[in-house]
This record gives C-alpha cells, structure tokens and sequence, in this order.
C-alpha cells in the first residue's frame, strides 16, 4: 500500500517549525529506559547537525519528541526518525525492533509547545514509574531551569 504524500509545512515564515514525534518498540517490548539504549538516544540527539532536539523522554517501549529543523523548514521529519533508529539499533544490539514508522505532528499556531512539554514530561508519572517527573533519569533537553519553551 503506497503512503499518502506529506502535507508541506504550511505556516507563517516567521513560526518555527516544531514536531510532535512518538516513536514505539515493536510489540511494545520494554527496552529503552536503559542507561545504553538511552545514552545511544541522546548522543544522535545532541550530534544532529540538522535537527534541534528541543526536549524528549525515553520511556520503556517508546519516546517522545519535540524537534525542529535547524537549517530548512521543508526538512522532512522521517530523515530524523529514521535516522534515530539506524543510529540505535547498532549502538546495542539486541532481538528487538523499532515499529515500523512513526506518528509525528507538526505543531500548529494553536498548538503551544509548552502544552506537549507538559505531556511529554508527565508521561512517566502518569506510568507511574515515578510521583515527580523530575525523577526520571531518561529526559533530553528542556527543563524546568530555562525561561520558556517556543511558542508553536
């Protein structure tokens, strides 16, 4: 079954260019919130010389992402998620696999960054792998120290 083409990013000039990302563990088999697997995340992250990872959590059979491109708005996110995945895999080795694809929103005018922030940072608490999100040790970039979040 062929895939519907992408939607070009349809916003003012001056917004930034902000997506949503989840990416998923086949069979949702809990592997991620492992100091490897975690550290292998975070240095794709931190290394992209073409996406900002604004801010992430690494939870056991999936993560979450808000990223931005850092030099063409019209860069597609599948070249982030995919490359996430090629960069893991071979970094630990393991039965698993990522889930096919990847669901990714891009973030609208009426969309605040800060709200998907909000989700992002309280998914383990709603998990209830901790009672405060600052707990968790599998957190990317943006915390609570910086001013504020981009506006979408």
């Amino acid at each position: 079954m062929a895939r519907p083409p992408r939607i070009p990013v349809w916003l003012q000039c001056d917004q930034r260019v902000i997506y949503f990302v989840t990416l998923c563990v086949r069979n949702r088999k809990e592997v991620l919130a492992e100091p490897k697997i975690f550290a292998a995340i975070k240095r794709f992250c931190c290394d992209n010389p073409n996406w900002n990872t604004i801010a992430a959590v690494v939870m056991p059979d999936h993560l979450h992402m808000l990223v931005s491109p850092k030099h063409r708005r019209e860069e597609r996110v599948t070249q982030f998620s995919a490359g996430l995945k090629r960069f893991v895999r071979p970094e630990v080795p393991s039965l698993w696999q990522w889930q096919h694809g990847v669901f990714d929103r891009l973030l609208r005018r009426e969309e605040s960054a800060q709200s998907k922030w909000i989700y992002i940072r309280e998914n383990p608490v709603r998990a209830g792998f901790v009672t405060r999100w600052e707990d968790w040790p599998y957190f990317i970039g943006y915390t609570e120290s910086k001013t504020n979040l981009p506006a979408a």
